[in-house]
C-alpha cells in the first residue's frame, strides 16, 4: 500500500472518518485538509483534539511547543497538522523497518 495512503487512513480513522476517504495527490494538500479538521476541533472540542493527538502518538513536548509558539512560525493549526502528518509517516517507516527484520539474521553469538 502507498505510504501516504496508509498514513492518511490512520489519521482519518482517528479523526472519526471526518476527512475525505481518498486523499489528495500531494502531501501539502493532505496537511491542509488535516489542518482544517484541527481548526474545527480547536474551536469545538479542544479536549477531543488533544485526545486525538495522544492516540496518534504525537509527542507531547512537540504539541506544547506548537501551542505556545516556541520555535514555530505559521499558524498553530497548520503546525499541529504537520506534526500529525509527520508522526504518521514516521510510524509507517518504523513499522516497515521491523517488518524487514528477520530474526534468523541475528548472529549466533548475539542470541540467548
Amino acid at each position: 500500500m502507498n505510504k501516504n495512503l496508509e498514513a492518511w487512513k490512520a489519521i482519518n480513522r482517528i479523526f472519526d472518518n471526518e476527512l475525505p476517504v481518498t486523499p489528495p495527490d500531494f502531501e501539502e494538500e493532505m496537511i491542509q485538509l488535516i489542518r482544517k479538521r484541527v481548526t474545527q476541533l480547536m474551536h469545538a472540542d479542544m479536549g477531543l483534539l488533544l485526545s486525538h493527538l495522544y492516540r496518534l502518538d504525537v509527542e507531547e513536548k512537540k504539541v506544547e511547543a506548537v501551542l505556545f509558539q516556541e520555535e514555530h512560525s505559521g499558524s498553530v493549526e497548520y503546525n499541529l497538522a504537520k506534526l500529525i502528518w509527520d508522526r504518521q509517516k514516521m510510524r509507517i517507516q518504523t513499522k516497515d523497518a521491523y517488518k524487514a527484520f528477520n530474526p534468523d539474521d541475528i548472529p549466533e553469538d548475539y542470541k540467548w
